[in-house]
């Protein structure tokens, strides 16, 4: 998800002294002190998640961020929001009516759009916005360097013919460079006590009944939409991890937790991992044993898993931000290994997925394809999905529930469906 985030240095426009202490927050890195409002018996807020709009002010620099209002996704309806909840900017952005708003990509070479009318005008990235394009007063943004500083330094140093009181900033920021120099201070603001323990308490239930036997990996499986849009990748891609772990931790057995927004398709897919000793499959109840289909209101959500996930030892993450950011967040520094895409071209050559293998992060990377199904369980399924889309583009006729069955043959006589890309 691309962010737009607005940055207001104080109601009463930029001054030094909030300039210094915006600087003093992108160089030192140093986190600010953890406020210890959880009493006994009550559960602490949950930090702000990975892709989804979030919003803090006051915070070290002293200015004031706000991310565009999300009906879906706010403190009162996503607990990993709730620890900025009393810090947000709700539905009506007072930034929005203010005067002399500037714009910046994250984006080589640096540039600050001076004076624009209106923020969230959405555009694909690097377009120009604003009267005016400025080069940013700031040095040249260079691989392995702490970008939260040359960002700052142009959004405050670069001379404007009035000043900014608002910037937009419009991306996707996934870069390290941005934040892995402050990422003890990110990791105390986005990491939950409450929630890491309850994914623990869960997860130490799943193995006292499913012992596991030699090295426990957490494995994620990004299905769902990712089978229609053919950005799923393929199965060479897990056996080489698979190899990559056991070569690390010097062991020849593993049992691999799946994670999957799709855990039943998972399940079937895991079938296929012959590297695999055991596989255990995060489910959404916390005792399925007992009663797989009621869950009885204690559903192990996506953001239980995600702390699961970063409390263990080895990861081998999808092309997807969620396993990405729990990965980044571990307090374990756990072995992760990570897709390298070669394949599309288009894919590859624009970089879509390159901020998974930067090297600041010491992971293992191998090199993996995109929309290439060649596991069983995905080409079954991705069958129907694709050929009910073709069918929807070409007649414009509604199905009918049922109405259609899926043609007994693989995947290679059908082609990707209107509309959908790889």
């Amino acid at each position: 998800m691309r962010s737009q985030l607005r940055h207001r240095p104080g109601a009463a426009g930029v001054d030094d002294l909030e300039v210094q202490r915006l600087r003093g927050a992108a160089t030192e890195g140093t986190a600010p002190a953890r406020p210890d409002n959880a009493q006994q018996g009550q559960a602490r807020e949950p930090p702000l998640p990975v892709g989804r709009p979030g919003v803090h002010r006051q915070g070290r620099a002293g200015a004031k961020v706000a991310a565009p209002w999300n009906p879906k996704y706010h403190a009162e309806s996503t607990p990993q929001l709730a620890k900025m909840g009393s810090l947000m900017w709700k539905e009506q952005d007072p930034a929005c009516p203010q005067p002399k708003k500037c714009h910046i990509w994250d984006r080589i070479p640096v540039k600050l759009d001076w004076n624009m009318e209106n923020l969230s005008n959405f555009t694909l990235g690097g377009i120009t916005k604003g009267e005016l394009q400025l080069e940013a007063n700031a040095p040249p943004a260079e691989r392995g360097q702490n970008w939260a500083r040359t960002w700052a330094d142009a959004i405050t140093k670069t001379k404007t013919p009035t000043k900014c009181k608002i910037v937009e900033l419009d991306g996707y920021w996934q870069s390290a460079e941005y934040f892995v120099h402050n990422l003890d201070m990110i990791r105390q603001l986005m990491w939950n006590e409450d929630t890491a323990v309850q994914a623990q308490v869960v997860l130490d239930g799943w193995l006292e009944r499913e012992p596991p036997v030699g090295q426990l990996v957490g494995v994620h499986l990004r299905l769902g939409d990712y089978i229609g849009a053919s950005r799923n990748l393929n199965m060479s891609y897990y056996r080489e991890a698979f190899e990559a772990v056991k070569t690390a931790r010097n062991d020849t057995q593993l049992t691999c937790l799946l994670f999957s927004d799709d855990i039943v398709l998972a399940q079937k897919v895991g079938e296929e991992f012959e590297a695999c000793n055991k596989v255990i499959p995060a489910v959404p109840c916390p005792d399925p044993w007992n009663n797989k289909y009621h869950c009885h209101g204690r559903e192990v959500g996506d953001w239980v898993q995600f702390y699961m996930m970063s409390q263990l030892d080895n990861l081998i993450i999808a092309d997807s931000s969620y396993s990405f950011w729990s990965a980044v967040l571990s307090p374990k520094k756990p072995l992760v290994v990570v897709p390298r895409i070669t394949w599309p071209l288009g894919v590859a050559s624009r970089g879509d997925y390159a901020y998974l293998n930067n090297p600041m992060y010491g992971w293992v990377n191998i090199d993996a394809r995109l929309g290439d199904p060649d596991s069983k369980a995905v080409r079954r399924s991705s069958l129907p999905r694709r050929a009910i889309a073709a069918a929807t583009a070409t007649s414009r006729l509604p199905l009918r529930p049922g109405s259609w069955s899926a043609p007994r043959k693989r995947l290679g006589g059908l082609g990707p469906p209107q509309g959908l890309t790889s």
